[in-house]
């Protein structure tokens, strides 16, 4: 059987180690509102080995905070959308028109930009 030729100089490059933990414990001191956010954080933690609370519902919460959050965004975006995107000479369409085609813009942005 050949032998096995051992590369000797590698070419990879070595990843950088994170920073001990005494660094992230005196950046974590030295800002008195990352405490805050700190403890705001921690309270699913807490609620869900402490007081027994559902983990599924706690990920459900954060997700669906997150997806409403980003329909009310795209929300308030669509009427500069359809503003910005009419021709000049079209003239001026229905109401009903512009209801139905900021809806279905709606529908599909949150779609794409909402999909995990």
């Amino acid at each position: 059987m050949a032998k096995r030729q051992e590369k000797t100089g590698s070419t990879a490059v070595r990843p950088i180690a994170p920073p001990p933990l005494s660094q992230h414990l005196r950046e974590l001191a030295s800002r008195p509102d990352a405490w805050a956010v700190l403890a705001r954080n921690l309270i699913p933690v807490v609620g869900i080995y402490g007081f027994g609370w559902s983990a599924a519902l706690a990920v459900f919460n954060y997700w669906f905070d997150g997806l409403s959050a980003l329909a009310a965004i795209v929300a308030a975006l669509i009427p500069r959308a359809l503003r910005e995107t009419q021709p000049k000479s079209a003239g001026v369409m229905s109401v009903a028109a512009n209801i139905v085609r900021g809806l279905v813009t709606w529908i599909f942005l949150v779609g794409i930009v909402g999909l995990p």
